[in-house]
């Protein structure tokens, strides 16, 4: 889960300058059907603080390029995260 909020801190920063976004994640590790699928949600401020405590909004949305390399990255976990915890 420190990844996606260290990618969404990259993503502002890259875009927004110094701002700092509110981050929050949740760990999601069943799919529907009950079985071993994880995953993780995030909420996203949109808009975050700047050093001098100004809030700045941002008037973008996250790319959809950004999303696609989630989802390949998500099913690599698929395939990883079975070995890793011994499942």
């Amino acid at each position: 889960m420190d990844s996606v909020i260290k990618t969404m801190k990259w993503f502002y920063h890259e875009t927004c300058g110094n701002v700092e976004p509110g981050v929050i994640t949740v760990l999601h590790p069943f799919g529907g059907d009950l079985g071993f699928k994880l995953y993780v949600h995030a909420l996203v401020t949109k808009g975050g603080f700047d050093k001098k405590g100004k809030f700045i909004e941002w008037s973008r949305y996250v790319p959809q390029e950004m999303t696609k390399q989630q989802k390949e990255i998500s099913q690599i976990f698929e395939i990883l995260m079975p070995k890793i915890v011994g499942i």
